[in-house]
């Protein structure tokens, strides 16, 4: 049975007090992975941003450029 860091640092430190009981979620990072994968296989094989130096007029003409690309 493996043992959690908890338990171990308690081990090495006895004066340490453990006040309840930390329950882990199960599969939180299989979902994340999960939608991760999904994520990248949707994007593709394009970029977050489009590379490239962009000058704007605004920072409002930057804004709508951002939203615009980030949809893509």
């Amino acid at each position: 049975m493996e043992k959690s860091f908890f338990e171990w640092l308690q081990k090495m430190n006895p004066s340490i007090k453990t006040v309840g009981k930390r329950k882990p979620v199960k599969g939180s990072l299989q979902a994340f992975d999960d939608l991760q994968r999904l994520a990248m296989a949707l994007r593709g094989n394009k970029p977050f941003h489009p590379r490239g130096l962009f000058r704007f007029k605004s920072y409002e003409e930057k804004e709508q450029w951002e939203l615009k690309n980030l949809g893509r």
